[in-house]
């Protein structure tokens, strides 16, 4: 019931945090997005319209649509939820899955971007085939998947270990070095160089 309430109050925390810098993460986004298109030959920017984003590709036919990704940014106060609730990881540890993990989804959101720009584009380019092709397929895994399936995928991947144990145990003590005059630990009353020792 506790965990249950402190899970509340951290997704509450992070949720409310992040509605500041939402603006922040949707432009990261988009400069990924753009980045992906210039590595392409491709020119493609973002630009905002009456509160929406709007990606313009300056290709020939010029072509623009309507593109929000708010309902893909509501995953990463989901992901930092999960890790800030997890067991068993110490601080500075945690810290350091909090930035990988951030950096994981963000390549997700990025690959998401791309995906519903691609389809909109085929679409635009080709109506009868804007329902088939490799592009359409990755959009549908990312819409049915994408809003819960990466955050707990990247959770589990990161602290998973911590959570059944398996990391951050205490080193076996190292076995006591025995000395030559001490008595030999077999127990035969000998001085350790003159028993084992001399096997």
């Amino acid at each position: 019931m506790i965990f249950s309430l402190l899970s509340v109050a951290l997704y509450a925390g992070a949720w409310s945090a992040f509605q500041y810098a939402a603006p922040l993460y949707q432009r990261a986004l988009h400069v990924g997005a753009e980045f992906y298109y210039e590595l392409e030959g491709k020119s493609l920017r973002f630009r905002k319209m009456e509160g929406e984003t709007v990606f313009r590709s300056y290709m020939k036919p010029p072509f623009e649509a309507e593109l929000s990704p708010r309902p893909i940014v509501s995953n990463l106060p989901f992901l930092l939820t999960l890790i800030l609730a997890t067991p068993a990881v110490r601080p500075r540890r945690r810290v350091i899955i909090l930035a990988v993990a951030v950096g994981l989804l963000y390549l997700s959101h990025v690959a998401f971007v791309v995906t519903k720009v691609e389809v909109s584009l085929i679409s635009a380019a080709h109506p009868s085939a804007g329902s088939e092709g490799w592009w359409k397929a990755a959009d549908n895994f990312f819409e049915v998947t994408g809003k819960a399936f990466f955050p707990i995928l990247i959770w589990l991947g990161l602290c998973l270990r911590y959570m059944l144990g398996l990391a951050d145990r205490p080193a076996a003590p190292a076995a006591e070095k025995v000395g030559r005059n001490a008595p030999c630990p077999c127990g035969s009353g000998k001085k350790f160089k003159h028993c084992c020792a001399r096997g």
